[in-house]
């Protein structure tokens, strides 16, 4: 009886052995097992790149919005940009505007010395016709 089970007992782990995988299903499967992990890193290095150029696409965009921003702010071919006034010089340029488009005034400004002497030269003559 020892025997048969001894038999037995050969029979199943020999049938065991030769059910499991052989050394070629095995290489295999490592081969498989190495083929995924090297698809997983490939695509992670793809969506890496992607990456690497989206960000490239972005600094290329702003550096022309950039670029584009500073043009627009230039002053025109045709001359340089009008500078704003306060309301002080406003008021002199209008001052100005009044004098100059007078009746007989002049295209240039006249300087407050020589508006003066006309004042008084008008007051003259005003006073030795008699007038208001």
């Amino acid at each position: 009886m020892k025997k048969i089970v001894t038999l037995l007992t050969v029979a199943t782990v020999a049938l065991f052995y030769a059910c499991g995988p052989s050394a070629e299903e095995k290489a295999l499967k490592e081969k498989a097992k190495n083929d995924s992990i090297a698809a997983a890193e490939a695509k992670a290095k793809a969506e890496q790149d992607s990456l690497a150029n989206v960000l490239r696409v972005t600094d290329s965009i702003a550096n022309a919005t950039r670029i584009a921003d500073s043009l627009a702010n230039l002053p025109k071919a045709g001359g340089a940009k009008k500078p704003t006034l306060t309301k002080d010089q406003v008021k002199t340029n209008n001052a100005v505007k009044d004098v100059t488009n007078v009746k007989g005034g002049t295209s240039t400004p006249k300087t407050p010395e020589q508006i003066k002497k006309e004042n008084e030269a008008i007051k003259k003559v005003k006073g030795a016709k008699g007038g208001n």
